[in-house]
């Protein structure tokens, strides 16, 4: 619930127990897929991780009609 109201959270739990899965799904809830400009971003520390979010993001809201796009230093 935290994450859908909005508020600040910091999460800490061993490797596979799902974090990844909750806090995509709270900032999905936040998102309006009737405006048409950037709602959310999330930053992290290496381009395995990005990935391994941006899948998760993608196949959470597969069936939402939002516009994802994953954007990594290094590259064109």
């Amino acid at each position: 619930m935290p994450f859908a109201s909005g508020r600040d959270v910091i999460a800490q739990a061993q490797s596979g127990t799902g974090k990844t899965a909750t806090f995509t799904t709270g900032v999905l809830q936040r998102i309006d897929a009737k405006k048409d400009r950037l709602q959310a971003l999330i930053l992290l520390p290496t381009i395995p991780l990005a990935q391994q979010v941006d899948d998760v993001v993608n196949a959470l809201s597969l069936h939402m009609k939002i516009k994802t796009a994953l954007c990594v230093g290094g590259t064109p």
